[in-house]
This record gives C-alpha cells, sequence and structure tokens, in this order.
C-alpha cells in the first residue's frame, strides 16, 4: 500500500516526531513549528530510528518537515546555553 502524503500526516499524529511505516517506505514527520532540536527532540528521533533498525527486509527513510517555510532550524539556542 502506497500512503498519500495527507494520509503520512494523518497518521503521524501530533506528538513533535510522528513515525509511519508503509512498507517499504518509514516516514518520519517532524511537526514542531521550527523543528529546533533539544535532548528531548533528539532522545525522540533515535527512539524512531531505533523502531526502524528492528524492522527486517529493505526500506526507504522519508523524513518531512511540516513548517510552512523551513524543514528545521537548527539546535534550540536558548536551551543549549542555559546549562552555561
Amino acid at each position: 500500500m502506497t500512503l498519500t502524503l495527507a494520509q503520512v500526516f494523518e497518521k503521524a499524529g501530533t506528538s513533535d516526531i510522528g513515525y509511519v511505516f508503509d512498507a517499504p517506505f518509514h516516514y518520519i514527520v517532524l511537526t514542531r513549528a521550527d523543528n529546533t532540536l533539544d535532548m528531548d527532540h533528539i532522545e525522540q528521533y533515535l527512539a524512531v530510528l531505533d523502531q526502524i533498525e528492528a524492522t527486517t527486509g529493505p526500506g526507504v527513510l522519508v523524513t518531512i518537515g511540516t513548517g510552512k517555510r523551513h524543514f528545521s532550524t537548527g539546535f534550540d539556542l536558548p536551551y543549549w546555553l542555559a546549562d552555561y
């Protein structure tokens, strides 16, 4: 079965990082407005990668950002600077 992009977004839900598997396609959907990276976001992403790694057979990984203007703005600087 091949999902449309709208179906992938629907199945991904509203969490910060959604995962949809439509063999052989693995979709990671980043749903934050700016998709900045903090430790929570990175850990969620790594957990999805672990799920993908546990599957068998060939596959294709597609990462999609739902932001209107950009895929990701990079690191969340206020978060990372808070440790100093």
